[in-house]
């Protein structure tokens, strides 16, 4: 709900910027990993070290290795302050400026009042979008979560429903989400055995379900 704010979570502004200001991802990569080296001086080869005796992400197989290491370092490693140091620095030097695409990231309040009004359940996935929820605090997070409904309710009415950013949450969150009087949440894949926890529903990525398709046709 962040984005319907004047400070909008930069998640989206990185994510456009890695995929699009590149010739392809892995040319992000090549230069994102530079410059993580060499902010990491002599740290960096214990990580990695760490990182490889782990089945990091492998419930997503269309994340590539790139993918993941990318991953286990922003989260994992740098952190959200260091990660976003980075990854602005990066911008400036390119000369890539947000403004010019934020507009079309990001539905308006009428594009998510249409979904509401055509039938589609619209639910919680926080404020900020956290990739790791779980580290933050039982206040940290109800303030997430508490935010976020406050700001969905004012759009589109009733909220009953929520997805865990990243699939990351622990039981803090679960309790948080059940005192803000939701109904169901989702997990982000269904790799994890089937639970009947009400807060823990499998669900399937959209990434997955497009291959599938792909592959029928």
């Amino acid at each position: 709900s962040s984005v319907f704010t004047e400070n909008p979570n930069k998640l989206e502004i990185f994510r456009y910027f890695r995929t699009n200001g590149f010739s392809c991802i892995d040319d992000f990569y090549v230069n994102f990993f530079a410059i993580v080296a060499q902010e990491l001086e002599g740290e960096l080869s214990q990580f990695h070290k760490a990182y490889a005796k782990l089945d990091y992400l492998s419930a997503f197989p269309f994340y590539s290795k790139n993918d993941r290491w990318f991953r286990y370092l922003r989260d994992q490693v740098l952190g959200p302050s260091r990660y976003e140091k980075i990854m602005l620095g990066m911008m400036s030097e390119m000369e890539f400026l947000p403004q010019r695409i934020v507009k079309d990231l990001w539905m308006s309040e009428n594009d998510l009042k249409d979904l509401a009004r055509r039938g589609n359940l619209v639910g919680l996935h926080s404020h900020d979008h956290p990739t790791q929820m779980s580290k933050l605090s039982f206040d940290e997070q109800y303030y997430q979560y508490k935010r976020n409904l406050v700001c969905l309710r004012s759009m589109v009415g009733d909220v009953v429903s929520m997805s865990h950013p990243c699939g990351d949450y622990n039981d803090d969150t679960l309790k948080i989400v059940e005192s803000l009087g939701l109904k169901i949440g989702f997990k982000s894949s269904f790799s994890e055995p089937a639970t009947e926890r009400k807060f823990e529903v499998p669900r399937n990525d959209h990434a997955n379900i497009l291959r599938e398709m792909r592959n029928e046709n």
